[in-house]
């Protein structure tokens, strides 16, 4: 099983490793070492993904996920800025938006708060 590159004192640079049951071999020297198997499970595990509330999604999702916020065209804010939610860019994202998860979730639009 590989791991991602790891600083070899061997070879004294970066380079990917093979895991073994107890033991890491450097790719670049062939430098073998003992390692604990619960190092071994740590570096190879996944990486932890980083979540966030979504405040225009009102869901907990990636952090770096891809949100309709971003394409509304909201005329009060910035594009990198959350949208207003008052302007007729965002009622109509959100009314759009609205009526997409009522497809799914069996809601109604008309839940739409319009100040």
């Amino acid at each position: 099983m590989g791991i991602p590159d790891q600083y070899c004192q061997g070879c004294q640079a970066l380079h990917p490793h093979e895991a073994g049951e107890n033991t890491v071999t450097c790719t670049g020297c062939g430098l073998v070492t003992e390692v604990s198997p619960d190092l071994i499970q740590l570096v190879t595990s996944p990486p932890v993904e980083g979540v966030a509330f979504c405040a225009w999604c009102k869901e907990t999702k990636a952090a770096d996920h891809v949100c309709p916020a971003g394409a509304v065209g909201c005329t009060e804010r910035a594009p990198e800025e959350t949208p207003c939610g008052g302007c007729g860019a965002c009622i109509a994202a959100m009314t759009a938006d609205l009526a997409r998860r009522a497809e799914f979730e069996h809601g109604s639009p008309s839940d739409l708060y319009t100040p």
